[in-house]
C-alpha cells in the first residue's frame, strides 16, 4: 500500500560566493533577469555530482540579458524519492507559479541556472500555481522596481567569486581570462619602469 506520508524535506546548506542579500549583488552575478511562469517540470539530474531540477518556463517580460520565449531554468535540489532537496530559505518551483528568476545562463547546457533563494521571487499575476507555494507571492509592481533599482547599482561578479563594494558598470572579465595570481597583492609599478610580468 503506498505511503500518504508527506515528503522530508532536507536541506542544503551551501555557502555562496555572493551576498543573496544584497539585490545589487545578486543583479550583478545573474547573466539574466526575467519575470516567467512555470509551465513544466522537465526532470532532474545528478550527473554532476549533485541533484538538479529543470522546469520550463514561459518569459513574460525580460529585466536583464536575452531571455525570451520558453526557456529551460535549472535548480538545485529536487524530489528523489519520498525526499525533497532543496537550498536552505528556498523552495521548489511551483508549477503554475510565476517567479521573478535570476540567473546564469550556461551556453553548454542551454538552460539558466538559478541562483538560489534570491534568484527566484515568487510574484502576482499570471494564474493560480498547481500547488501551495511556502513563500507568499510578492507585489510584481513592487519586485519590478526593486530589481531595476538593482541593476543600475548592480556589483559585478568576478570570477573568484568576490564583489566590490561600491556600483561599477566595469566590464565582468572573460571567462576565458585567468584570474589573478593569489600568491603576490597586485602591485603599481613606479613611473617610468615597465611592468612586471604576471604569473
Amino acid at each position: 500500500m503506498p505511503s500518504t506520508a508527506p515528503p522530508v524535506t532536507s536541506y542544503l546548506n551551501s555557502s555562496s560566493v555572493i551576498d543573496r542579500n544584497n539585490p545589487a549583488a545578486v543583479t550583478g552575478a545573474a547573466t539574466d533577469i526575467f519575470f516567467g511562469q512555470v509551465v513544466e517540470s522537465i526532470g532532474s539530474t545528478e550527473r554532476r555530482g549533485q541533484l538538479e531540477s529543470q522546469f520550463s518556463i514561459e518569459v513574460s517580460e525580460r529585466l536583464k540579458g536575452d531571455a525570451a520565449g520558453r526557456v529551460t531554468v535549472n535548480q538545485r535540489g529536487g524530489r528523489k524519492d519520498r525526499t525533497v532537496v532543496v537550498e536552505s530559505g528556498d523552495e521548489l518551483l511551483v508549477l503554475g507559479q510565476s517567479y521573478l528568476i535570476a540567473a546564469r545562463f550556461s551556453k553548454d547546457e542551454d538552460w539558466y541556472t538559478l541562483i538560489p533563494v534570491a534568484g527566484d521571487i515568487p510574484v502576482t499575476g499570471n494564474g493560480s500555481p498547481r500547488a501551495k507555494v511556502n513563500r507568499p507571492p510578492e507585489n510584481r509592481d513592487e519586485v519590478r522596481n526593486r530589481m531595476k533599482d538593482a541593476i543600475a547599482r548592480e556589483i559585478p561578479f568576478t570570477p573568484s567569486g568576490a564583489t566590490g563594494t561600491a556600483p561599477s558598470k566595469t566590464p565582468v572579465p572573460s571567462r576565458t581570462s585567468p584570474p589573478p595570481s593569489p600568491s603576490a597583492p597586485p602591485q603599481t609599478p613606479s613611473p617610468g619602469s615597465p611592468p612586471r610580468p604576471t604569473s
